[in-house]
């Protein structure tokens, strides 16, 4: 089992009210998909945004809480429950608006990246 202890400080950011983007495809962090299913209340009232790809990304973040939100640009099937109750909404756009839309309107407490550790070049 992994060590989620590492991943602390980004969950005390993770707070209620708070808009959190989560990179979705192979971004997806797969480490903090462990730390929000071992601790679900987390996410209570909580809206994260990512542009899950169906066949790739299979975690529903809106079914962590009753009170957690999503909103994503495709629908994998793996949300189709969460978004037929509304917690789920889905922004048909192209690749190009879902770029437009992220970099020009929306915002976010908390945006989450991987990042690889520099070589020795930096």
């Amino acid at each position: 089992m992994a060590d989620l202890t590492a991943l602390a400080p980004l969950l005390a950011n993770i707070r209620p009210g708070a808009n959190v983007y989560v990179p979705g495809a192979t971004g997806e962090p797969t480490l903090l998909r462990l730390a929000l299913a071992a601790d679900p209340g987390r996410a209570g009232n909580v809206h994260f945004m990512s542009c899950l790809v169906p066949g790739m990304n299979d975690f529903d973040y809106a079914a962590l809480d009753p009170t957690a939100r999503m909103t994503t640009f495709l629908l994998p099937p793996a949300l189709r429950a969460s978004f037929e109750v509304g917690r789920v909404r889905v922004m048909p756009l192209a690749y190009s608006g879902i770029a437009a839309y992220l970099s020009q309107r929306a915002s976010f407490d908390l945006a989450i990246f991987h990042l690889c550790p520099p070589d020795p070049d930096g």
